[in-house]
């Protein structure tokens, strides 16, 4: 393993995480409790169960270029598809 490097990659994640606001964090928490909380693989509405699990996770990782939760809750509506 190469030390010089992986200090190095070490050294940039920690100066990322100084650099995010207090705020950033706090909503990625809250959107990991969101779906511990939701996330049932059995529930019968699966659908709806995803969109409950994903609802504050959703606002972080959707964005106009790319939307992989709602891009899969639009799929999950057209049984044609899934």
């Amino acid at each position: 393993m190469n030390t010089e490097n992986l200090n190095g990659i070490l050294a940039q994640y920690v100066q990322h995480c100084k650099a995010r606001a207090a705020a950033d964090e706090g909503t990625v928490w809250r959107a990991v409790d969101c779906f511990g909380v939701n996330w049932d693989i059995e529930d019968s509405d699966f659908p709806a169960m995803f969109a409950d699990a994903m609802q504050q996770a959703q606002s972080m990782l959707d964005n106009p270029a790319l939307q992989p939760i709602g891009g899969l809750q639009n799929l999950m509506l057209r049984d044609s598809e899934v």
